[in-house]
Formats: structure tokens, sequence, C-alpha cells
């Protein structure tokens, strides 16, 4: 199974020995033998790259392309520049051979096994992953740590055995093509050098830290550790230890005091002692650990220079670690994903150890956000390797909701805006809801040919807000592929209600009953009526909808709708009429951005609901096209003084917008203003709906509010205080790394809003 780690370091200390108190709980229950495998290898990028090539040949606009062919040089350099990745499996075998058993059972026993894995790693804040093809995941594990190879050359050599032999078998598949085993140093397999070293049973410090593994885990491209743990029956090591004991003791009588022997033998019934004595009253386990160092590399040279790097490292942590001289051989089968483990070299490197002390190397701790393909971020600020993040993986991510927020000038206009032309790089609509400060969006909008449309006085940009859009459902039902229960018009209808109620805010219960049923007479009146039929009429889809301005002629007599009447006015033939006019603006384009900045605070609410109910249509008109919804200061309508229906509509989006390949983005500049100090059940459902956080920098008494809310370390709390203009805590369910947010030269000069950059821009 495949586990994702956590960013160890970043956790405070009573966090750490809680992960560590977990892990050590879990060891209780797992399997006798476990093994544990870090692959270490350089980022891969490929597919990143390879996939920007593609959108800058599809891309036209030429602005665009620009930002493209930057963006993929940047990230090209910083990932040929010292950027790893790392891959975390755990082994376990099928254990029960007392008896025969079918295929059947001994894969619900392994699944149980795996079940349990995944909830007790969970309460130490992993992740295991789950792939949609376990056989595919498993065959593509097996060939790369097996060939250090690239997975596409599985797929050629499939084809290639598959043509010859169609009854192929999975060791076919797997085998290196070329294995030199004749240098005692190092062997070869295909065309890569393996080197192993050992850590001898006697060569470990005998005073470890927490996550002690982390400085091997973490030493660089082409070192993978195999770590391995065999639990001993209790009984039998416990009678071990008493004999052993006794035999110790008999035999310092014949020792005399001044010799080093003395010394050895009382050191060893001390520690028998210890381990009988903290088996009995702690109930630890014994274990036998061996942990196996692998070096690879396309030179001999080089890996000669990685094995004694290696061995200085380890020096450095009083660890003793041994080449395994004319073993090699032996360790590269001991290093596959099995449980098998040479007995030569088991003999040499098994080091007894407690539950305790197996669980504080706790090898799950170096995380870092390299995904093959997806949006570039910025750099890891602590290794300096790209970050990458496929928001849409479902294999890896809950979902792709993302939270942004920082104080004024942190730069979270400008992550937002990189973030928006990014996702606009990889074909992937994006819409923008800005209700302060538009002006800063439009440069970029109108340099790659984006939708820039406003809704505000004076603006010719109008929508129709009555308009019944299409949707993939309704789409659906036209085909009769499906048949739709719900009525199109009765959804519509509850939304307009909604709308009304900011629009007009002191309704009653009453007035709403007869606005309703003015509603539903306003859209009989165009053929429209709760049967979903009655959307279409011989041609398709009907190109008229009943409009504000109609219904406000409808209930101009009506006594018992006078206040709506009036407040429609305003919208009407008022300031505000962008909404109640027929439609002259659509958003199929790749880029939109929806300004209502120009409008009253008193309007803005029933502005911004309305935006984000056409963006929600736009969303689920496919269901196969990705979208992203970035809602700047989306808190205007969801806030402790929001409007309770609007803040539930909007909360539904996010929580429902992954079933339409969509991502929301939310953000803020506070936690405290806009959440009333966490009890605003809105805003915290929004915070709750998105897996990927970023907090950029905030002020102290802030950064104490965000500690108690997202369970921050005193030094993650301590970090967003002292963050640059650009760099954030990139929060990713419970892992947390820092990152510096860059932008290409083409990105910057598009979204930047300086005064120094644009009288630059001016003269040239």
């Amino acid at each position: 199974m495949e586990i994702l780690p956590i960013n160890f370091d970043l956790k405070g200390i009573s966090e750490q020995i809680g992960i560590i108190m977990n892990f050590g709980a879990y060891l209780k229950v797992a399997p006798d033998n476990i093994k544990i495998i870090v692959q270490t290898y350089r980022a891969d990028i490929d597919e990143y790259c390879n996939n920007m090539e593609q959108y800058y040949n599809e891309e036209t606009n030429e602005n665009c392309k620009a930002m493209i062919y930057e963006n993929a040089e940047l990230v090209n350099y910083l990932a040929t520049n010292e950027a790893y990745s790392r891959r975390f499996f755990m082994v376990f075998e099928y254990e029960n051979t007392n008896r025969k058993v079918s295929f059947e059972e001994i894969a619900a026993d392994l699944n149980n096994t795996e079940s349990i894995a995944f909830n007790y790693l969970a309460s130490c804040g992993l992740q295991c992953v789950f792939h949609q093809d376990e056989d595919k995941f498993l065959l593509e594990t097996l060939y790369t740590i097996t060939n250090k190879r690239d997975i596409r050359e599985l797929e050629n050599k499939t084809s290639e055995i598959v043509l010859s032999d169609k009854y192929a078998l999975l060791p076919e598949l797997l085998a290196p093509d070329v294995i030199d085993t004749s240098n005692k140093n190092y062997i070869k397999v295909n065309d890569t050098y393996h080197s192993y070293l050992y850590i001898t049973g006697d060569g470990y410090n005998t005073r470890v830290g927490p996550a002690w593994l982390s400085r091997l885990i973490e030493a660089g491209d082409g070192i993978s550790i195999i770590f391995t743990l065999r639990r001993q029956n209790r009984d039998k090591i416990i009678s071990k230890i008493t004999s052993r004991t006794m035999i110790n003791r008999s035999r310092m009588k014949d020792v005399d005091e001044l010799r080093a022997d003395f010394d050895n033998l009382d050191s060893a019934i001390d520690s028998g002692i210890y381990l009988k004595s903290e088996m009995n009253r702690n109930n630890e386990d014994f274990y036998y650990m061996c942990t196996l160092i692998e070096i690879t590399s396309k030179d001999d040279k080089e890996l000669e220079k990685k094995v004694s790097d290696m061995k200085t490292l380890c020096a450095s942590m009083d660890i003793t670690a041994h080449s395994a001289d004319y073993m090699n051989e032996q360790a590269y089968l001991s290093a596959l994903p099995t449980m098998y483990i040479n007995s030569r070299l088991y003999q040499k490197s098994k080091r007894n150890i407690l539950t305790t002390s197996a669980a504080a190397a706790f090898p799950f701790s170096s995380y870092e956000l390299c995904d093959q393909s997806g949006v570039f971020i910025g750099i890891n600020m602590i290794n300096k390797s790209p970050v990458i993040i496929d928001f849409f993986d479902a294999d890896k991510y809950i979902n792709a909701n993302i939270s942004v927020r920082g104080v004024t000038g942190a730069g979270k206009t400008m992550l937002i805006q990189a973030l928006a032309l990014r996702m606009r790089m990889q074909q992937i609509r994006t819409f923008i809801v800005t209700p302060v400060k538009s002006h800063e969006y439009r440069e970029a909008c109108d340099n790659i040919a984006g939708n820039f449309v406003r809704f505000a006085p004076g603006s010719p940009d109008n929508f129709n807000i009555m308009e019944i859009r299409k949707t993939a459902k309704l789409n659906d039902y036209k085909a009769g592929v499906s048949k739709r229960k719900e009525s199109v018009l009765s959804e519509k209808i509850s939304w307009l209600l909604v709308w009304f109620s900011l629009a007009c805010p002191d309704l009653t219960n009453e007035e709403t009953q007869y606005l309703d049923m003015a509603i539903i007479d306003a859209y009989n009146d165009f053929g429209i009526t709760f049967d979903n039929d009655s959307l279409f009429d011989k041609v398709g889809f009907p190109n008229k909808f009943p409009t504000l301005t109609y219904l406000k002629e409808k209930i101009a007599n009506n006594p018992n709708l006078q206040k709506v009447n009036i407040a429609l006015t305003h919208w009407v033939s008022g300031s505000s009429s962008n909404l109640s006019r027929t439609t002259n603006v659509d958003f199929k384009n790749g880029y939109n951005v929806i300004d209502i900045s120009d409008n009253s605070s008193k309007d803005l609410p029933a502005y911004m609901f309305a935006a984000m109910g056409i963006i929600e249509d736009e969303a689920k008109s496919s269901l196969l096209e990705r979208v992203s919804i970035i809602c700047d200061e989306l808190w205007e309508i969801i806030g402790t003084t929001g409007n309770e229906l609007a803040a539930e509509f909007i909360v539904r989006i996010f929580k429902t917008i992954r079933a339409f390949s969509g991502q929301g983005i939310a953000a803020t500049q506070d936690l405290s203003e806009k959440l009333g100090d966490g009890e605003d059940k809105h805003g915290n459902a929004i915070l709750h709906a998105c897996h990927f956080k970023i907090i950029l920098r905030v002020e102290e008494e802030e950064a104490k509010r965000m500690q108690e809310y997202f369970n921050l370390s005193d030094a993650e709390a301590l970090q967003i205080t002292n963050l640059q203009q650009g760099q954030g805590l990139f929060c990713v369910g419970n892992n947390r790394i820092l990152v510096d947010f860059r932008v290409t030269q083409s990105e910057y000069n598009m979204i930047t809003t300086k005064r120094k950059d644009l009288f630059n821009r001016l003269e040239v």
C-alpha cells in the first residue's frame, strides 16, 4: 500500500510525540512482519512539460503562449536543480500458514489488514492512497522499483511480450533485461548501477530523536531506504532474555573487574533487565529491525561518490553503515517490495528494538508536493523543489477547493490571478467574481482575450437572471438519456426567491408566498410550467424568458406585492438594471471576470449571488469540462452579517462542485472579522469544504486565531507572521509546507498594479 507522508518537522513537539505514540499503537496491531520502502528519485516533470507543450501548440493567444513557455522553462530549470520526489510504501504479507485457505480468504484477510492500517495511520495524519486500478498500480510499482525505469518503458515491453506470447507471465514483464553481478561493489541492472549499505546491528546511535530516519530519507537523488521490522514471540524472547541474563551473571564471577569484558557483561545484564521490564510492565513488543540503504546512479563514478557521501552522513549521525560487498545481488532482492530479506544480511544488520523505539523511526516524515501533472504553484522553501499540484486528482485529494487568506499587501491578489492564469493555460474554464478592486483584473483578462463583464451602473453588459439556462442534466433530459423527476422551474424559482431576499431584504413570509405565485404566473405566460417538457419547443430550447421588467409590470397593480414593486424599480429602471434586461453576454470563454465592484454595499450581496448562480449553471453545462470558480471576499454574503439562504446556496456550490469536475477558490483578508471568531456556520462550512488552504502573512493576533482554528503548531503560527510578500503556508489536508509563490515575467507584467511598474511600462 502507498502512503502519503506528513511534514513532520513543522509539527510542534507535543504533536510529534502524539504522532509517534499513534504510530506505536499501530505497530501493536500490525502484522508481525512489515517492510517500509522509501523510494527517492529526481522530480519527474516530463509529463508536466509534455502537457504544457500540448497547451502551447493548441493556444491561439500570443500572450498566453508566452506565459505557457515561460512557465515550462521555470519548472524545467527548478527540476534540473536538486528537485526530488519520494514515494512511501508499506509491504506486508498473509501470515496464517496453519491451514489450507482459498485465494478469496487470503484476499479478505489482506484487505482487513489494509483497513486496520488505514484507520490507525490516519490518526498519525497519514493518508493511504487508494488507486482506481489496484492491479495497474501494483504492476507499475513493481516494475519501477525492480528496473529503475520510467513506467512508459513497461508499456513498450508489454507490447513486445504480448505480441510474441499472448500467455506471457508477470515475471517476464517485471524481469530486467540485463543484470551484471561481476563487480563486488555494485550490481548493474539494465543501465543503472546499484550499491547497498546496511546499518550494522550494533551500529545505531543509542540516543535518537523522533523521526530519526528522516535525515537518511532526505539524503537526495537515488537514495532509497528499506526499513524492516520483524516482531518476535513474546514468551520465547522473555525466556531467552532470562536465560541469557542468568548466564551473564554467572560469568561475572570469573571476569576481572579491571577488564573490559566486565563492562560489556554488566551492560548486557542491564539491557536484559531493561528489556524484560519494559515487555512485562509496559506491554512493549520485541522486534528485530533491519535498515538497508539503496544507492543508484547511471554512472559508476558518481555511484562511488554517492556511497562515500552516504557513509559520511551516517557517521555524522553516529550510525555505522557497511557496504554490502559481494552481497549486492542479495541486497537488491532484499530491497524489492516483498517480505524477503537475505538471511546473511539479516544476521549482519538485525538490531533488537522495542515498540516505542521502533515507532520513533517514523519514516513517513518527508513531505513535498510535486505531482507529475497539474498547476505550478511555486517553490518549496525547504528543499527548493517545484510545487506542482494536480488539484483534480481524485485519487490523492478529497476535492480541488482552495481557501486563501492574508493581510493587505501579503500578495493575495497576485496569487489569485496567477492561479487563474495557470488554470486558463491548462484549458480549465476559469471564472472570477470580483466585488472589490476589479480594475486589477482587467489588464490580464484583456491580454489573454478573456471575457470581462461589468454588472454596474452604465455598463452595456446585461444578463436576465430569470433565464433558465441549459445544463448537462437538461441536455440529457431532452435526449432521453435520463428522466428528471425534479422540476427545473421549481429549482429556478427557489433560487430567485433567495435572490429577492437579498434585493428586498425586509420581505415577510406572506409577501414571499405572493411573490412565488407571481413568478410562476410570469413563466406560465411564456409557456413554461413545472413540466420539464415545456422547456423545449419544436426547435429545441426556448430563447425567450420573462425578465424582471416583465415581472414588475405584472405585479404593478397587485396590492400584496407593492413592496416588491417598489424594490424592483431600482433593479428595472434604476442604476442596477443590468440583471433585468435580455441577456447579451455569454460565458463560453476560457477566462471570465465578472466585475461587480462598482455597486453600493447594499446591492453587492445580490450581485454576488447572481454571479455565483450564473457560474454554477456554466459549471453544470458539461460534466467533462474542468471549471475553476474564484471568489474574492466571498464572505460579503456568507459571513456573520450575510443572508442565511444565500449563504446556504454558496456552501452547497463548494460542497458539490467536485461532482461537476469543478473547483472553488475562496479568498479573504482575515479570519476573525469574516467568521465571527469561528461562530459562523457557513464560513466554517466553506473552510471545511476546502482540502487546500493557503495562509499568507498575517498579523500576530490573527495568527493566534488561525493557530487555534487550523490546529497549527507554535512553529507554524510563528512562521505565518514572518512571511515575506508572496510567501505562504500551504496546507494540504493534514500536511503543510512553506511555499514561495513564484510568477513568471509575463504573468507579473499582466498582474502588477505597482505604480513603479506601471510607469516603467508607459516609458517603454
